[in-house]
């Protein structure tokens, strides 16, 4: 195999990254959490090193073997079709979660699944909080317009399952997943041009999109945000984020306290603990759901843990792995996007619904890999001719 000079520069840029991220690990209060991160959101130095070995080997492969990228998302948005699927019965029993206790309630609760699924939380589908499935959803609404574009599907086939997972999303009431589909879909129709039959159909399920994020928004505002917000717009973030600014600003003052190298993957959760820790204790040991303070005197008391993550990209990284690892981590993501070879290709509206989504959530072992997938198909150059020649279909301009 021919090695181009962007796949090395990617992958000097994954090197940098990891190197960063191991000096936070082993500088770390806890290097194990950093290193094999939290059990829920599995974001340590260990995923992120499998994840750039799967970055950098399927865009090796795809120089190689073009039309399997066709295959791939053939195969993502089957995936994502299950997905949306799964939605549908959870709608009509919220004690639906495809588990082996599926329908059975926390003991001495009417809203709490046993998996601690809240019932205002479904549906889920088939993840553990509806959070991921947005995300998923999100990918696949832009997905099926890019593979409609691209004649990759049948435009009935393309359009039904963009519908379908668009429709879903809304049902879902995931509002930051609907502004990154919303933000995935501008960018389509800024950069790439569509029949009039097409772009109406965009239109309608724009719209079904902003009336449900504004519904979704209206129905799930904080109560008495306007009391503990400065401004206006500090209020206005709050209802959109479910009062993550909360998360935030903790998060900047543990960032002042580790500033070069941060707290390690996953690093939120670590100053969360060390925070929760009563006065005149120190934090000895962190699990997932819980975490132990000491005393002088040996005795130790167990504290319940509570958000993994900070919700926000920018601020778990800094937070995370500090000004080097956050910068070198912006890098390797500037390499790629500088290297996206056409405004309209496959990449680039994928990635701007990881970003825009990220601004409210975070890397997770359950969502990035979508992400950085999207990013290892960047040679659309070489792949796209094959593609349109292998596909019979024709959309009508």
């Amino acid at each position: 195999m021919v090695v181009t000079k962007q796949w090395r520069q990617q992958a000097l840029a994954w090197s940098v990254f990891l190197t960063f991220g191991l000096l936070s690990t082993l500088s770390s209060p806890f290097p194990i959490r950093s290193f094999l991160g939290h059990g829920i959101t599995a974001d340590g130095w260990l995923y992120w090193f499998l994840l750039s070995g799967f970055t950098l080997t399927n865009s090796l492969v795809l120089q190689h073997y073009h039309k399997l990228f066709y295959w791939q998302i053939r195969g993502i948005l089957v995936g994502i079709t299950l997905i949306a699927l799964s939605a549908y019965p959870q709608l009509i029993d919220w004690k639906i979660d495809y588990t082996i206790h599926s329908g059975q309630l926390w003991p001495e609760t009417s809203h709490v699944l046993a998996t601690a699924v809240y019932r205002n939380h479904q549906p889920i589908s088939l993840y553990s909080h509806k959070g991921i499935a947005g995300f998923t959803l999100a990918l696949g609404a832009v997905l099926g317009l890019v593979a409609l574009r691209k004649e990759l599907l049948a435009p009935i086939v393309a359009l039904v399952l963009t519908a379908l997972y668009a429709v879903t999303l809304s049902l879902m009431q995931v509002r930051g997943a609907m502004l990154a589909m919303l933000a995935g879909w501008l960018w389509i129709v800024v950069t790439v041009p569509y029949s009039k039959r097409i772009k109406r159909t965009l239109i309608i399920l724009s719209v079904i999109g902003v009336i449900s994020f504004g519904w979704a928004t209206a129905e799930r505002r904080i109560t008495n945000a306007e009391l503990y917000a400065s401004t206006p717009l500090e209020a206005a973030l709050k209802h959109f984020t479910s009062d993550r600014v909360y998360l935030w600003q903790k998060s900047w003052r543990g960032f002042i306290e580790r500033p070069w190298v941060g707290w390690g993957f996953s690093g939120y959760s670590i100053v969360y603990a060390d925070r929760a820790c009563p006065k005149g204790t120190s934090l000895t040991e962190l699990g997932d759901y819980e975490a132990f303070c000491q005393r002088s005197t040996g005795e130790r008391l167990m504290i319940p843990t509570g958000s993994t993550k900070a919700h926000n990209l920018f601020v778990d990284e800094f937070l995370s792995l500090g000004i080097l690892g956050a910068n070198s981590y912006f890098a390797l993501l500037v390499v790629y996007a500088r290297k996206s070879p056409q405004r309209n290709g496959i990449s680039v509206p994928l990635f701007v619904v990881y970003l825009v989504y990220t601004l409210t959530w975070f890397d997770c072992g359950q969502i990035s890999h979508l992400g950085w997938w999207a990013l290892s198909g960047q040679i659309e150059g070489s792949i796209m001719p094959e593609l349109t020649r292998v596909s019979h279909y024709k959309t009508k301009r």
